[in-house]
This record gives structure tokens, C-alpha cells and sequence, in this order.
């Protein structure tokens, strides 16, 4: 789903580019997509973590129930994680999640009252980052694409594209989350299998140039400061 109930500047929706380029609609993954997407993970015998967010708030989705339901059947020995800003979330939302199938939750907590309420939340595997101004957490600059951000870029490899997917609600295949308006497309689920884009050349060229640390002549890579670490099966980062 493409939209989130925040507007905070170190996400796309409180930047000026998304705000000038919405057209008022709200882009939803349809349930074919997600049918095809889950089909060719289970082609694949895939056994590694499935998340169900991606720059946006996945508790406005009230079809993710039903999405997690059907998913964990059919990778019932994958992982299931969503990260959310827990604006949403209470102790009957979290047992209908974990019920469907979710083994994991990240709620990032940006206020004192999500904080406490998330901590007050029983059962399942809850996991509470604290993203309160006080804290002083250092937020990446995605790219360059978070312009309060933009400073120095980090030189090294990075992980990300070798260690995920990432499928926007178009059934877009991007570079990686730091890609948040879509400027480097990978593939399309709808025209090839997920095995087939994961080695397709585009994927192939940032993955040998960020392999001997290379970020320079990459779109997106040689703005960026994330430090190059992958993505975790727990997907809590």
C-alpha cells in the first residue's frame, strides 16, 4: 500500500517531491499481484522473511489479515514480519495479526503514547524501537532522497540488493527501500518470475560494482549513507 497516516520529513511523505507528484489516489497491491508474488515464492521453496510494509503503514490495509492468513499457509515456513509506527495498533489488532500467521512485529514508536501503549501490548514477538525526537536517532537520507539529509555519502558495499526484494504496490521490483519514488526499476512481477529478475543484469551490474565497494557511477547508491548493512531475517531494522 502506498500511503501512511504520518508526514514525517525522513520518510517520503513529508518530502516536497511526493507531495507534487501524488495525483490524490491511493495505490493499493492487488490481491492477484500478491496471489503471484506467493505462488512464485513457493515455486521457489522460499524459507526466508516476507514483510509486509514498504514505506507505508501496513495497519491501514485492512486486508492484511487475510494477506497474512493465506501467505503463511502457503510459506508456512517463511518469516513474516511487518514494521509498523503503531499510530493503529492495539492488543485486539496484535492477536488478529499473530492469529493470521505473523510471526513478527517492529513498531517504531515516534511519540510517548504510542511508546507506552506498544510496550502494554501482550503475546506475539513485539519488537519497540524508540524513535522519539529525544532520542536523537540518526536517520539515513535514503538515497539523497531526504533532502534535510543529504550530506557526505558512504563509500563500501552495501547488502541490501543482495540480501532482498523490494516490490512497491505496482508490482514494481526497486533497488532497494532507500528507493522511495521509484527511480531505479529492476523489473515487473507481472512480466517475470522473481527468480528471473533477481539475476536479471540491472540487479547483476549494482551487485558487482557494490561488491568492491563502488558506489560512485550508481544511481541513488552514490548519494547515500547507509552503511551497507543487509537485511535481517527478524526485519527489524
Amino acid at each position: 500500500m502506498g500511503m501512511c497516516d504520518n508526514a514525517c520529513y525522513f520518510c517520503r511523505y513529508g518530502q516536497r517531491r511526493w507531495q507534487e507528484r501524488r495525483d490524490g489516489k491511493v495505490v493499493v497491491m492487488s490481491m492477484n499481484t500478491i496471489t503471484q508474488i506467493v505462488n512464485s515464492l513457493v515455486c521457489l521453496k522460499y524459507t526466508g522473511r516476507v514483510s509486509y510494509y514498504g514505506i507505508s503503514e501496513p495497519l491501514l490495509d485492512a486486508r492484511l489479515p487475510e494477506i497474512l492468513s493465506f501467505a503463511k499457509k502457503s510459506l508456512p515456513n517463511a518469516h513474516h514480519t511487518i514494521i509498523t509506527n503503531g499510530n493503529l495498533l492495539n492488543q485486539e489488532i496484535a492477536d488478529l495479526l499473530f492469529a493470521s500467521g505473523l510471526d513478527h512485529m517492529t513498531v517504531s514508536a515516534y511519540d510517548t503514547a504510542t511508546w507506552q501503549r506498544a510496550h502494554s501490548i501482550k503475546g506475539g514477538y513485539i519488537n519497540v524501537k524508540d524513535r522519539r525526537p529525544s532520542t536523537g536517532y540518526h536517520w539515513e537520507n535514503r538515497g539523497g532522497n531526504i533532502v534535510q539529509l543529504r550530506g557526505e555519502s558512504v563509500e563500501g558495499n552495501c547488502a541490501r540488493p543482495f540480501t532482498g526484494m523490494y516490490i512497491d504496490a505496482r508490482g514494481k521490483v526497486l533497488l532497494c527501500c532507500a528507493d522511495l519514488f521509484g527511480d531505479v526499476v529492476i523489473g515487473d512481477v507481472h512480466d517475470d518470475d522473481l527468480n528471473t529478475i533477481w539475476f536479471n543484469p540491472v540487479f547483476a551490474r549494482y551487485r558487482s560494482l557494490l561488491s568492491i565497494g563502488e558506489r560512485r557511477s550508481l544511481e541513488l547508491c552514490a548519494s547515500c549513507d547507509h552503511d551497507g548493512r543487509g537485511h535481517r531475517r527478524e526485519g527489524s531494522e
